[in-house]
């Protein structure tokens, strides 16, 4: 009798433990999908302040073409600029001027 009593709490508190395990690897699931989310709504877009100020720093130095490109995205009617969009118009622009640039040195 001892030991079925012995046998059955042990297999109820590894129950226990298991049913705990599940529900602690729950929450870290849903910890680590809150904490993507809000990474990615905190690095998905640049304030506006933050592209005019860095614009802004370069002054008369900074290349009309370069300026026109980011005053496209400055005057959009959306609060921020989206990040993908914006590095994906930098890196165009880059390109186009690295490929012009070799073509011009023949």
């Amino acid at each position: 009798m001892a030991t079925l009593e012995e046998s059955s709490g042990g297999s109820h508190v590894h129950k226990i433990f298991e049913a705990f395990g599940r529900r602690k690897d729950k929450l870290r699931d849903k910890e680590i999908e809150e904490a993507t989310e809000e990474a990615y709504e905190l690095f998905a877009s640049i304030p506006k302040e933050t592209v005019q100020d860095i614009a802004d720093s370069f002054g008369a130095t900074l290349q009309p073409s370069l300026k026109e490109l980011l005053d496209g995205f400055l005057n959009t009617t959306a609060e921020d600029i989206d990040t993908s969009e914006f590095l994906r118009a930098l890196l165009e622009k880059y390109n186009e001027t690295v490929r012009l640039y070799r073509e011009s040195q023949g």
